[in-house]
């Protein structure tokens, strides 16, 4: 192992110091990207056991690259994702398609004497106003509510919605690949603000 640097604690204050804001101010200034970094970190925590699972393969005499071990581990993730949005996206579609084709007027109708008796009560103990008309708020709410998934703005939306979330997929794709390929560089540069003694344990 190669020696470690000795650095003093003001040393590390300042570095970690500096860490913080240049982190801070990445966070403000380039937020999607920040995000990107974060999913891409969380997946590759996820997926560092496989990555070293995966290089005690053996072709020959030989173990398998560590950058394909890493390829092969996003491929899994991103298939077993598209594996679950296959499965419930249709399910959500179709919860849409229902809300859209409610007939609202019916649904306030049946519950016009249910909401009626709840402001009676609520009135009884002047937690609302005599004279609130909850049957007029509850279909007001309703109607804003289903209006907010409507499904004919879905539709329209998912050009765009597709379009972001390809770009999302490509980057984090990539960047989970690149921590889990040199997540070793990752440990030796994170120790360097850590005392020599914590070492053993930031690398675990």
């Amino acid at each position: 192992m190669v020696a470690r640097p000795s650095l003093t604690n003001v040393q590390r204050l300042i570095i970690l110091g500096v860490t913080l804001l240049v982190a801070g101010f990445s966070i403000w200034f380039f937020s999607s990207i920040v995000v990107y970094i974060i999913v891409a970190f969380v997946i590759s925590m996820i997926g560092e056991p496989l990555v070293n699972l995966l290089q005690k393969i053996h072709l020959g005499k030989r173990h398998l690259p560590r950058g394909l071990c890493s390829l092969i581990t996003v491929l899994l993730f991103w298939g077993l994702a598209f594996t679950f949005f296959y499965i419930f996206l249709p399910l959500v579609v179709n919860e849409i398609k229902y809300f859209s084709n409610l007939d609202l007027n019916s649904l306030i109708a049946n519950l016009e004497a249910p909401i009626g008796k709840l402001r009676d009560f609520l009135a009884g103990f002047n937690l609302v106003p005599v004279d609130f008309d909850l049957l007029a708020w509850t279909r007001n709410t309703v109607v804003t509510a289903i209006g907010q998934v409507e499904f004919s703005g879905f539709v329209s939306n998912v050009a765009g919605i597709l379009g972001d979330a390809f770009i999302a997929i490509q980057a984090i794709s990539f960047i989970s690949y690149y921590f889990m390929r040199e997540s070793d560089h990752f440990a030796d540069a994170l120790v360097l603000i850590f005392p020599e003694d914590k070492e053993q344990n930031v690398r675990n």
